[in-house]
């Protein structure tokens, strides 16, 4: 298998892995200052989607554009 390719399928998983981790649990009580986190939520619009791994795979895939230090907001 290719680097190229082996970097998309990590990519993939690693956002998929954000995601779920942000899924509630069936039967587990938030607190108040939890409540305000929202884990996973990368472009910071206040709810875990899609959105949020395709930020997340361009920002691994592309970082002069999308990371940190990047050219896009």
């Amino acid at each position: 298998m290719k680097k190229s390719n082996m970097k998309k399928i990590f990519a993939g998983l690693s956002a998929a892995c954000v995601i779920a981790s942000a899924l509630p649990v069936a039967g587990t009580a938030i607190s108040a200052a939890a409540a305000d986190i929202v884990y996973g939520d990368a472009n910071c619009d206040g709810t875990v989607d899609i959105s949020d791994a395709v930020i997340i795979m361009q920002s691994l895939s592309n970082p002069s554009k999308y990371g940190s230090e990047g050219s896009d907001s």
